[in-house]
């Protein structure tokens, strides 16, 4: 996802990690590099200057990286298990309704008849 966006933007590596901070330093095209096949994970405010140097949904990062967004991680443990049972429900039928949405469209057919 980074790699693709980045090349959306037609954007180096390079460039990249020089938009992006750890530990005070920019990081190397090479952290670029790894996090975009997968072999380094970012922290948070990785994905959140990310996310601004690639123009780019920061949920989305998260989804990518495998990890929930710190507020939305703050909001479910502030939940009784009752209500993250809940939550938990509604977003496993949200899901489920948006493919289901998804798989229609694909399979739907295109507009115009080929009867004459």
């Amino acid at each position: 996802m980074i790699r693709g966006r980045r090349r959306e933007l037609a954007m180096i590596q390079v460039k990249l990690a020089a938009q992006v901070r750890l530990e005070e330093k920019p990081v190397s095209a090479g952290y670029i590099h790894d996090l975009e096949r997968g072999w380094a994970m970012p922290p948070p405010h990785v994905i959140e200057q990310l996310a601004v140097a690639l123009e780019f949904d920061r949920d989305l990062l998260y989804l990518a990286a495998g990890q929930i967004p710190p507020e939305v991680a703050e909001a479910l443990n502030r939940l009784t298990p009752e209500e993250r049972t809940a939550a938990w429900r509604v977003f496993k039928r949200t899901v489920m309704e948006e493919a289901a949405k998804r798989d229609e469209r694909e399979t739907a057919p295109s507009g115009g008849s080929s009867k004459r």
